[in-house]
């Protein structure tokens, strides 16, 4: 009876190896993925703040300056948070949003609802300029 209770136990170990392991890889995976993630939403917000600099110097020629300055620091706002969202690794990411949330959790919510539907609102144009 001891060797079968040896023999599941090393059994048992072995399974719980195996699945540390699978959790480490796939921990890694996602971090890379996230991390690509983050790079490629990085450089869209940078076209995104381009697009409003060019609206503001725009508005600004046409004379229209209180709006042509929102643009402006919308711009600007924008290719700041490019620039962190490029710096931070993932992690120091995740830790920032967590502890937002956990104090502001009203403010959470609402940027939360607000960046969904522009989400939304984004890839339903996208795919009606794709004709789909």
């Amino acid at each position: 009876m001891a060797v079968e209770s040896g023999g599941f136990e090393q059994s048992a170990e072995e399974v719980r190896h195996r699945v540390h392991d699978f959790s480490e890889k796939a921990t890694r995976h996602g971090k890379s993925v996230l991390e690509e993630q983050k790079h490629t939403a990085a450089s869209q917000l940078d076209g995104v703040a381009e697009a409003l600099r060019h609206a503001a110097d725009q508005l600004s020629s046409d004379g229209q300056e209180t709006i042509a300055d929102l643009a402006g620091r919308a711009a600007s706002g924008l290719g700041g948070f490019a620039s962190k969202l490029r710096e931070k690794d993932v992690d120091s990411l995740v830790d920032e949003v967590e502890h937002f949330a956990r104090s502001k959790p009203a403010m959470f919510i609402g940027g939360a609802v607000a960046a969904g539907f522009l989400l939304s609102r984004f890839l339903k144009s996208r795919s009606s300029d794709e004709g789909v």
